[in-house]
This record gives structure tokens, C-alpha cells and sequence, in this order.
């Protein structure tokens, strides 16, 4: 008897943390999270990315990193009290014509990533939200 009472108990307890799990509910990040992985663009502002580009954020203390699918740029951050702020980005100057419009997300993603000001983790994709609404999706970047 006990053991059946184990068993329901041993399945109930499944069944709920498999709900919890699919749910994709967003919460707020921590700093430990967004530090964890090298997070990959998927999707500008309701767009996906231009096929052929790389597109990356890498979070490192009070440092921003990454690629903006041309250039190389960095910047700092300040993410306190659920509000985030980024300073202006700096970039190298590497002018690319392929894949075309490269160059013109390049300036988008920059314009969207300093003027990002709230930070959601929902499932595994990071999304960083300006205050007009606009977004950056970004997903783990796969390990090579």
C-alpha cells in the first residue's frame, strides 16, 4: 500500500514540474543568466535575420560584446532595478556588400541594442525590448 502511495506521489510530482516546464512564461533575467552563454540574433524587430550573417551578444561583467554581422562592437551596460541602459556602441569600421543589406541591420541592431531598456528571458530566448515596443530575440549560441 505505501508503495502505490509512493508511486502517485512519485507521478504527481512529475506531472507538475512537466507543466512548469512547457510553460513560456517570461520573467526578468538575471545577470547570471544573460553572463551564462554567447547569445545569437534570431529575430530584429519582428524580422528574422539575414540568412548568411552572424549576429552576437556576449555579456561579461559591465561589458557588451559581440558581432553585428560586419563589425565587431562593444559597449557598456548597467541592468539594476529591472531596467536596463546601454552606453552608445563603438564598432569597427569593416564595410561589407555581402550578403546584401548586411550593413543595414548592422545599423538597426545598433540602434535597437542602445535603445533597449527592459530584459526577459522566456524559455531559452532572450529578449531585450525598447520602449516603443521594438525587440531583439536572441537565442544560446550553439556550441561548435
Amino acid at each position: 500500500m505505501r508503495l502505490r502511495q509512493f508511486s502517485y506521489f512519485v507521478l504527481l510530482i512529475g506531472s507538475l514540474l512537466l507543466l512548469s516546464a512547457c510553460q513560456t512564461k517570461s520573467m526578468q533575467a538575471t545577470t547570471e543568466q544573460l553572463e551564462q552563454f554567447i547569445w545569437q540574433l534570431q529575430s530584429l524587430d519582428g524580422q528574422k535575420t539575414i540568412d548568411g550573417t552572424k549576429v552576437t551578444l556576449t555579456i561579461r561583467g559591465d561589458k557588451i560584446t559581440g558581432t553585428g554581422g560586419a563589425n565587431r562592437y562593444f559597449a557598456g551596460w548597467v541592468y539594476a532595478d529591472s531596467k536596463l541602459t546601454i552606453s552608445p556602441v563603438g564598432a569597427t569600421k569593416r564595410m561589407m556588400m555581402q550578403p546584401a543589406g548586411v550593413m543595414q541591420q548592422e545599423q538597426r541592431y545598433f540602434t535597437l541594442l542602445q535603445t533597449a531598456q527592459k530584459v526577459e528571458i522566456e524559455g531559452q530566448i532572450l529578449i531585450l525590448t525598447n520602449n516603443e515596443g521594438r525587440r531583439l530575440e536572441f537565442i544560446p549560441q550553439p556550441e561548435l
